[in-house]
């Protein structure tokens, strides 16, 4: 039909039609710009303050300055899964990413997906249950004390769906998809571009570090699409390390995240009585559990021995491998391996002339030749300043390699890691991370009173941060080697040297 056409049928129709037609048509546009508008107009949903910042700071219409990149952090029940159903709901509505110049018949008949991920199905399933939810007016909550439910203007945009393959399909040839990590890290996504990425309780990936670059990043290339990693921290999670870490240099712009926090307070759906209620029971009960649910802070775990605060200070962005520099003190600290499928053989090289002490060099090796391993260590020793060498002699390839090196003359400090000394040494290493740390938790946030604490720098090794973020004291079934050279060299340097330096170690808690 030509537009001369739908002129003359607009014109026909009476005043109260015609205000009816302009009323939803200037209703399209506002919520293209506007996704709050959307979802409270088109869906019918209430929305908290929270909620409405987050949409309207991570979207790439309403603010043009997004980076693309964005990161939610709320506390527990603050609502964030049914506010990613609205968002991909509107990305499939408007084919957001797709050149507004198409033709509207052409933009109609275009294929068009967003995908929400989650390391659990039964995640995944709260977002697609949502969005079914809303599009057929079935959503409820509680607004002003009273148990309410959406009025949807656009059910007709709903066309099917398959539980099966948790797959929405809309009216307008666009398809909302979910899908679990857990079992592929990803892999099945091979081959799909999307739209629109949310990825659910991402800090419960066993692979987030190596996920998002390699098969999450690769899928939003054609639509220059965004992606939202959305999670509460949890200090049992795999991915906890590498999140936290994002997450604080996002607070900082240090990196191109942008970032939404949210607070138990935000949601004003759940009764004002039942959120004291839990607020009181969780404090007197756990304080630290009571800053990760209200707040959406990280906090220590019971079996993690490292806190994330004192794992990410140990990294400097700033910082990168160094050559070895006249008149400096070098330690290699060598953790062996050796076999191809099992562990493999660390070294770190430390700069232990002044401190804090600085990782300034590392090797990796799975697999290969003990020989090349054996001829790199001795090139590494003459390279940095005759650099001494701590290592397990019991540890596999150890007595050998201790063998070798002192028929060359090479003296090797012994670590035995089952005679008692690994205890002294993860205690020695705990210490170093924290030394002279000084903070308060005002509001249930961590405030540092010495920004510079511990006497471990590096550069970013994500190996080892990974490793330290997840080491417990019970570590038989985890990847520690990194771990195991770390604190084998802190040890000689810290109780085998008996430094002077004594540790301080402050906590003070203050709620405001």
């Amino acid at each position: 039909m030509r537009f001369q056409d739908y002129k003359k049928q607009f014109n026909e129709l009476d005043e109260k039609q015609k205000e009816q037609i302009t009323e939803f048509t200037d209703a399209l546009t506002k919520g293209y710009k506007d996704p709050v508008f959307f979802c409270e107009y088109f869906l019918g949903m209430p929305l908290h303050e929270g909620q409405k910042r987050f949409l309207r700071e991570s979207d790439v219409i309403y603010n043009p300055k997004s980076t693309r990149k964005h990161i939610l952090v709320p506390c527990n029940r603050w609502g964030k899964t049914v506010a990613l159903a609205g968002k991909h709901i509107r990305y499939n509505f408007y084919k957001i990413g797709v050149d507004r110049e198409t033709q509207l018949a052409a933009l109609r008949d275009l294929r068009y997906q967003t995908l929400d991920l989650s390391p659990h199905s039964n995640q995944v399933l709260g977002c697609y249950n949502y969005i079914f939810d809303l599009l057929h007016s079935r959503f409820t909550t509680i607004v002003d004390g009273k148990k309410t439910t959406n009025k949807c203007k656009i059910q007709s945009f709903y066309k099917s769906k398959n539980d099966n393959k948790n797959r929405i399909e809309f009216s307008n040839n666009s398809t909302f998809f979910g899908a679990s990590t857990g079992e592929d890290s990803g892999a099945s996504l091979a081959g799909r571009q999307f739209g629109y990425i949310s990825y659910d309780e991402c800090v419960f990936s066993h692979h987030l570090r190596t996920e998002l670059p390699g098969r999450i990043m690769s899928r939003t290339v054609d639509l220059n699409a965004p992606i939202d990693l959305v999670s509460t921290y949890d200090t049992e999670a795999k991915s906890q390390q590498y999140y936290f870490g994002l997450v604080k240099k996002a607070l900082k712009k240090q990196n191109e995240w942008g970032i939404t926090t949210g607070i138990y307070t935000d949601n004003i759906f759940l009764p004002e009585e039942v959120k004291e209620s839990a607020k009181k029971k969780i404090m007197d009960e756990d304080f630290a559990k009571y800053r990760q649910v209200f707040l959406g802070e990280a906090v220590p775990s019971s079996v993690k021995v490292f806190e994330p605060e004192a794992v990410d200070q140990i990294f400097d962005i700033t910082l990168k491998p160094k050559a070895p520099e006249y008149g400096h003190q070098y330690l290699i600290s060598a953790d062996w391996g050796g076999s191809d499928q099992g562990d493999p053989t660390i070294f770190l090289i430390i700069d232990y002339t002044t401190k804090p002490y600085q990782i300034v060099h590392h090797e990796f090796m799975k697999g290969g030749s003990p020989t090349l391993q054996f001829a790199l260590l001795k090139t590494l020793k003459e390279s940095y300043n005759n650099a001494r060498i701590i290592m397990d002699t019991n540890a596999l390839g150890g007595v050998l390699i201790k063998k070798l090196l002192k028929e060359m003359g090479v003296k090797v400090y012994d670590f035995d890691a089952h005679g008692g000394q690994k205890g002294e040494a993860v205690a020695q290493l705990k210490l170093a991370m924290t030394h002279q740390r000084n903070f308060e938790i005002i509001d249930g946030k961590i405030v540092e009173h010495n920004p510079n604490f511990g006497i471990i720098r590096s550069y970013p090794i994500p190996g080892l941060e990974d490793q330290l973020g997840a080491y417990e004291i019970k570590d038989e079934k985890l990847e520690q080697d990194y771990v195991v050279a770390l604190y084998m060299a802190i040890w000689l340097l810290e109780k085998k040297d008996r430094q002077p330096d004594r540790q301080t170690y402050k906590i003070t808690r203050r709620i405001r």
